[in-house]
């Protein structure tokens, strides 16, 4: 080999060297932000499903939320009126599974987010 592509060779592992020592740290925090935004977005849906899944699901309770604001936009907007409506005032008997329209579409709106997210 002459000295001319020595010199070549060298300046082009020499760069390849550079460029990898700055991007290697850029692409390893982007995958640390995605995982991070993973388990974020899991905690997240897990709250939501346990507030929706107590034995009384208190509507007013989970509007007023951090956790359930901070989804509010990924909510069909169906489901945003119906648990946003004011109070009724109905008498009903509470023991009884179809009544409880406003916690199966919020679960369904969970759902549909975890799906989105990747999630399940």
């Amino acid at each position: 080999m002459k000295i001319d592509q020595i010199i070549v060779v060298s300046i082009l592992c020499l760069i390849s060297g550079i460029i990898g020592y700055l991007v290697a740290p850029w692409v390893k925090w982007g995958l640390e932000k995605k995982k991070l935004r993973y388990q974020n977005r899991k905690e997240l849906i897990i709250e939501l499903n346990k507030m929706v899944s107590k034995e009384k699901f208190d509507r007013v309770e989970f509007i007023n939320s951090s956790s359930y604001q901070m989804v509010r936009k990924y909510f069909p907007e169906k489901t945003i009126k119906r648990i946003e409506r004011p109070l009724d005032h109905w008498i009903v008997d509470v023991n009884d599974p179809a009544i409880d329209f406003e916690r199966r579409s919020v679960l369904e709106a969970i759902n549909k987010i975890q799906k989105k997210w990747k999630i399940i």
